[in-house]
């Protein structure tokens, strides 16, 4: 088993890819949708669990679920001691690197799993989709099928004036 922390504002391709990976070499995953506080996210967090779990409905190696706090609370929550991570670049890397330095300082009780994105998923990111999104259009080149229609009836919805 792995846990795939994230904000997943919203789901991507490479999210979606990553997951098919990690299944392969552990099993079963864990996407834990990330509350964040801060407040950062276009989406609501019961949007984007919604939408993750419409990605992964069918698939019982994959289970989603909200996280609060910590990861390395959630982890010994769930007794899981491995975190995936995917890498577009060197600035992931950098970012990847400091936030697993951080954790480590936090719990010495878990490794982190760092996965290349494929070549064709490199322009893929979030802040890409809602940028899209955010100024009317086309994300379907970025996202699950299921995604894409959230988007477009929340655009219907409220003007895609969201949040």
């Amino acid at each position: 088993m792995i846990v795939f922390p994230g904000t997943f504002d919203p789901v991507t391709l490479g999210h979606q890819q990553l997951v098919a990976r990690a299944k392969r070499l552990f099993g079963r995953v864990i996407v834990a949708v990330a509350a964040q506080p801060n407040g950062r996210c276009l989406f609501a967090l019961e949007e984007r669990l919604m939408m993750a779990q419409l990605v992964w409905e069918d698939d019982d190696q994959v289970e989603v679920v909200p996280m609060k706090g910590l990861l390395v609370d959630y982890l010994k929550e769930v007794d899981c001691h491995v975190v995936l991570r995917g890498l577009r670049n060197a600035a992931d890397f950098s970012y990847e690197q400091h936030m697993q330095a951080a954790n480590s300082r936090l719990s010495d009780a878990f490794e982190c799993c760092y996965l290349a994105t494929e070549v064709e998923l490199l322009g893929v990111s979030s802040s890409v989709v809602r940028e899209v999104f955010q100024f009317g259009g086309d994300v379907r080149p970025f996202v699950p099928e299921s995604v894409a229609e959230c988007l477009v009836n929340m655009r219907s919805a409220d003007g895609a004036n969201h949040h």
